[in-house]
């Protein structure tokens, strides 16, 4: 198998996605613009939209954010951009056909005159293609996913309204080559189109809870004792996630490492039905948690066993915490775990292969250390978060110096 550094090289060197490099962007060129979300709920594309801005508002550029409804905002997420003092706005949508919503959109845009706007989203994507053709504000559509749940005929119109967006679009970007490729596919695109943008994070925050004082005070707080292994696995409690394969492998894994304990951070639809799966198993299901950087840091393995991603940002922060990953080999994720160097990756869907890797890494120390060194360095080096706003910031200005000269 290539390792991850290769793949990324040779994308490069062969101007697969020649856009993905970040570009010194001019002061005099730096647009204004809107970012548009669905929702400001607590999850991996609101976070990393979230602390795009934020950092934005911390260069001292203008950026706004704009939600469709406020009905599930994350208050740490509120608080985040209080804080940084990033102007947000909400349309007070009821539904996504609620009619008021794109006249209030509309109105926004030709009040505050945006250079560009920035929808992530489904129903983002959506309202913004709409009024994209009434108004000559560059439109550009980031994808979070590798696939939308098409079960429902709702479900089904949805994602066909997004992809027929996405045709219409100034631009699209996706956080991987695995969701540009089936972006590509599903919206009869060539994946070339697709400009690969990797999300990025704070780092800052993994350095400031890096001590091992820090460690054994986490550790002590949640009732575990020096000698137990702590095993996270930090995701939204819904299907897809793979909390119940690791269920599965669970007696597998405590036949060999009886101290391991599995911790379930994150809330979630399917959280009544998995605490009833874990009774017998001594489960923690810790919910929503603002301090993951100190929980990453202090647990020995970090699992992720997911039937699909785009790239998740759960395993890019783990790197960062310097913390051995098992991972599910899907979508992006093998863009952030080199197999046999940062950490493991097994087939979905897998309990015993997925049970044989969290063993393998827990049962021998040094390694596991190694990957977490490893891990640490491919963080550092490909996943920033000043990397993402530097190349997200290179497209925006390209796009606003067209619409000016136009």
């Amino acid at each position: 198998m290539r390792s991850t550094a290769s793949v990324w090289a040779e994308a490069t060197k062969a101007g697969a996605c020649p856009q993905s490099a970040p570009s010194i962007v001019r002061v005099d060129s730096i647009p204004r613009p809107l970012v548009l979300l669905s929702a400001l709920r607590a999850g991996g594309a609101e976070r990393v939209v979230v602390s795009l801005v934020c950092r934005l508002a911390q260069r001292g550029l203008r950026a706004a954010l704009c939600t469709l409804s406020a009905e599930h905002d994350s208050p740490q997420l509120v608080e985040e951009l209080q804080v940084a003092g990033v102007a947000r706005y909400d349309l007070a949508a009821s539904r996504l056909g609620d009619p008021r919503a794109p006249v209030r959109y509309l109105r926004l845009i030709l009040r505050q005159r945006f250079d560009v706007v920035h929808a992530h989203g489904q129903d983002a994507w959506i309202l913004a293609s709409v009024v994209r053709r009434l108004v000559n504000t560059p439109l550009v559509l980031t994808r979070h996913v590798l696939d939308e749940s098409a079960d429902t005929w709702r479900e089904s119109a949805r994602r066909r309204w997004a992809l027929a967006a996405a045709r219409h679009a100034d631009a699209l970007v996706a956080p991987s080559f695995a969701t540009a490729d089936r972006l590509g596919e599903l919206a009869g695109l060539c994946a070339s189109r697709v400009h690969v943008i990797p999300n990025g994070i704070d780092l800052e925050k993994f350095e400031a809870s890096a001590s091992a004082s820090r460690r054994e005070e986490v550790r002590l707080g949640l009732g575990l004792g020096t000698s137990e292994k702590m095993v996270v696995l930090p995701a939204v409690l819904r299907p897809g996630k793979g909390h119940t394969v690791l269920l599965a492998a669970l007696p597998a894994i405590r036949a060999r490492v009886p101290d391991a304990r599995v911790l379930f951070v994150g809330d979630g639809q399917e959280g009544v039905e998995l605490r009833e799966l874990a009774q017998s198993h001594g489960v923690l299901f810790l919910g929503h948690r603002d301090d993951l950087p100190d929980l990453l840091r202090a647990c020995d393995l970090v699992v992720l066993p997911s039937f699909s991603e785009a790239l998740p940002t759960v395993l890019i922060e783990a790197a960062a915490a310097g913390r051995p990953v098992v991972a599910t080999r899907v979508g992006g994720t093998t863009d952030i775990v080199e197999h046999g160097t940062t950490g493991l990756l097994v087939p979905p869907g897998d309990p015993d292969a997925l049970a044989e890797a969290i063993v393998a890494l827990l049962a021998d120390p040094r390694t596991a250390e190694a990957f977490g060194r490893a891990g640490r360095l491919v963080a550092y080096a490909r996943f920033s978060l000043d990397g993402h706003v530097d190349r997200t910031l290179d497209l925006w200005s390209r796009l606003a110096t067209v619409r000016r000269r136009s």
